[in-house]
């Protein structure tokens, strides 16, 4: 199963905040008990919660949730237990699933930069068991990039990345940049009600270390399948030297409501 470091997490924070839709948070949060159990699926060191809890006003004066992180790697869940509410670690390999059990006893489950990683059967099955709990997720790919200034080898690279997104990741064959639009497809059929925010990466000269580390990922992902990216890369690293660089990255956040909420219940 793929995995993503502690430096990766952390280096993509400030550009995930920046990017994610406080109006479908703020829905989410709406709709959630007091005091709420929420379940925080491939939680990494907490960044998902900590946004959460430091962006929204929950429903009453000292009003918390209580989180359960899901992770996979131990040294990513000990970060997480620097939440200051209450905390459960889960370490678990997700990639046969989640069992219904894990949702029963929550009010919410949420997930950040999560299911483009896995397929649609593993999110069929995964929807199935999350039915009649609110979900948010943020920071799903969908496909969508612009490089700026261009370069004329940016189409090709991009479309080689775009398959390697959808190569099998330790959940079946990825949905990659199309798991957006299938993530509220397979939503809707299992009785959900779903509001889409883009939710882009917009880089620039303040995100130098992101752009070098974007850059090196894309030559590495791409080079296996015999795509020469030497001079766009090389050309790419003058840039982010210089300030050049931009790249403004799609994603979509997404929040899905069971049918059963009504329209007053979400502000």
């Amino acid at each position: 199963m793929e995995t993503f470091t502690g430096d990766w997490l952390a280096l993509r924070g400030a550009a995930d905040r920046a990017a994610r839709s406080k109006t479908l948070a703020a829905q989410f949060v709406s709709v959630l008990p007091s005091n709420p159990r929420v379940l925080d699926l491939a939680s990494g060191g907490g960044a998902n919660a900590k946004y959460l809890e430091t962006e929204m006003t929950w429903s009453a004066p000292g009003a918390a949730p209580s989180w359960t992180f899901v992770d996979g790697d131990t040294d990513l869940l000990a970060q997480a237990r620097e939440m200051t509410g209450p905390v459960e670690l889960r370490l678990a390999d997700l990639s046969s699933g989640i069992s219904r059990e894990w949702t029963a006893s929550v009010d919410g489950v949420t997930a950040s930069a999560f299911f483009d990683l896995v397929s649609s059967d593993w999110f069929e099955a995964f929807a199935h068991c999350v039915r009649g709990v609110p979900l948010l997720f943020a920071l799903t790919i969908d496909g969508r990039w612009r490089w700026s200034p261009a370069h004329d080898r940016d189409n090709d690279i991009m479309a080689v990345f775009a398959r390697d997104q959808k190569r099998d990741k330790g959940f079946g064959p990825a949905m990659g940049g199309g798991a957006a639009m299938a993530m509220i497809r397979i939503l809707n059929a299992h009785g959900f009600i779903v509001s889409s925010r883009p939710a882009d990466w917009r880089l620039g000269t303040a995100h130098a270390a992101l752009l070098e580390a974007l850059i090196q990922n894309i030559a590495a992902a791409v080079t296996p399948y015999g795509t020469d990216t030497l001079g766009w890369l090389t050309c790419r690293r003058q840039q982010i030297g210089q300030g050049e660089l931009r790249l403004r990255l799609g994603h979509l956040d997404l929040f899905a409501r069971p049918a059963l909420f009504s329209d007053s219940e979400v502000s």
